[in-house]
């Protein structure tokens, strides 16, 4: 509204009562507006864009104040659209600590503008129904349904702490029921085994007098025990003794096994020698063909072998020189393409030359044209910045002068009231405000 750059701030510390007075539109009521407008975000002068000084995009109030012994602070702002979309507003709301403002808003506006609610137990219309009365609408409150002012009572009182009060009283008489509940099913578990205990009890005896008895019968079970426990070890003591014996019996055994098996396969031996003994001339006759066979056998497999080496090292020589063969005729078929090829480029070569002039000409020109296209399209659009910065501003300015002229209807006729106040106005009232409204229609046409 009024109050543009610069203010100085309204600091209200140590002041109990106050009375501000002035001219009608001096501010006064603006001061409650940007109040109510930093809380809630809601004023009685209309929408944001109508608090808006004329000339300006944007606006903001900052509040500080106490609640309790903490210190609280909250910045709200509000910026103008020059598009389809609406403006966008921007809340925080701080707390003091260790003389400085630590952030506790949430991520988006409307929560945050929750948890002010809360904070304060009051909302806009129970403000302005109850601290706070409007101009023009003192009877907000008695005019209401029966239902809202019973709301409005309620948020003033604080009754919604009683509210709280029930619930938790609710939540803790469940809580007791569902505890007395469980005590009872314990309370009567706890009576059953108790009404078990006689029971219980006669079992016990006769446990106990079985335990003596066995007791008695355990000791001489235990007796009994001690002495198989000696018979035991001296059986396994002799059981010892016989494994020992019959291990080195089966020793014996198997020596003596091993030794017929030698005897009969010495005998066997004599038998076989004695008959090589007989044929002597005939086994030398034989030796010696059978060492020149051998001779012979080994020079002919030494010449077998060499042929072998050499009919392989034949066939990889062939695989050598096939693939070499293969290998040539290919990179020559290559070459002979790329020597094509270069031939065929080597003859484009002069009208290539001619091209590449006529494009470095044509690229140029284009670089000039580039420039001065994005030249004239930043102009374009600082063109287009100012005509709906002007367009803004001269909508404004027309809402202005209807307004004033609006005002300037009203006061020209007699008995004319304050367009502000309502009030009636007498001859120096009604010149001073219509050498007012004159002199602001003249500054804003």
């Amino acid at each position: 509204m009024c109050y543009r750059d610069a203010v100085p701030v309204l600091n209200f510390d140590g002041i109990h009562v106050a009375c501000m007075c002035g001219d009608n539109g001096s501010g006064k009521s603006t001061i409650f507006d940007a109040l109510t407008w930093a809380l809630w975000g809601k004023a009685s002068r209309g929408k944001n864009d109508d608090l808006i000084s004329i000339g300006q995009n944007e606006m903001g109030v900052e509040l500080e104040f106490y609640n309790g012994d903490n210190r609280y602070r909250i910045i709200r702002k509000y910026t103008r659209s020059t598009g389809p979309k609406s403006g966008q507003v921007m809340l925080d709301l701080q707390v003091a600590n260790n003389e400085k403002y630590q952030s506790i808003a949430e991520h988006i506006v409307k929560d945050t503008q929750e948890k002010i609610t809360r904070l304060l137990h009051l909302d806009y219309q129970t403000f302005i129904n109850s601290a706070m009365l409007l101009q023009g609408k003192s009877n907000e409150f008695s005019i209401k349904i029966p239902s809202e002012r019973k709301d409005i009572l309620a948020r003033i009182l604080d009754l919604s702490y009683y509210d709280e009060l029930e619930e938790d009283a609710r939540g803790e008489a469940e809580k007791n029921r569902t505890e007395h509940a469980n005590l009872e099913r314990e309370l009567a578990a706890m009576d059953q085994r108790i009404n078990e205990k006689p029971r219980h009890e006669e079992s016990l005896r006769k446990i106990l007098e079985e335990l003596d008895s066995s007791q008695g019968a355990l000791k001489t079970v235990d007796g009994d025990l001690q002495t198989l426990r000696k018979k035991k070890e001296t059986l396994v003591g002799r059981d010892e003794q016989l494994k020992l014996v019959q291990r080195q019996l089966a020793v014996r055994t198997e020596d003596l096994k091993t030794v017929q098996g030698k005897l009969s396969e010495s005998l066997k031996n004599i038998g076989r020698f004695n008959k090589a003994i007989t044929g002597k001339d005939e086994i030398e006759k034989g030796y010696a063909g059978y060492k020149e066979l051998s001779a012979r056998e080994e020079e002919q497999n030494a010449g077998l072998r060499q042929f072998h080496d050499l009919s392989e090292r034949k066939n990889r020589l062939e695989k050598l020189i096939t693939a070499a063969q293969n290998a040539i005729s290919s990179e020559r078929k290559v070459l002979s393409a790329r020597v094509s090829e270069l031939e065929t480029r080597y003859s484009q070569l002069p009208s290539l030359e001619k091209k590449r002039e006529a494009l470095l000409g044509h690229q140029a020109e284009l670089d000039h044209t580039e420039a001065d296209l994005a030249a004239k399209q930043k102009m374009v659009k600082d063109i287009s910045g100012l005509v709906s910065s002007v367009s803004a501003i001269n909508s404004q300015l027309v809402s202005a002068a209807e307004e004033i002229r609006r005002k300037m209807e009203m006061i020209s006729h007699a008995a004319a009231v304050c367009p502000l106040c309502e009030r009636e106005l007498g001859p120096d009232e009604h010149e001073r405000i219509s050498k007012k409204l004159e002199l602001e229609l003249q500054q804003v046409n």
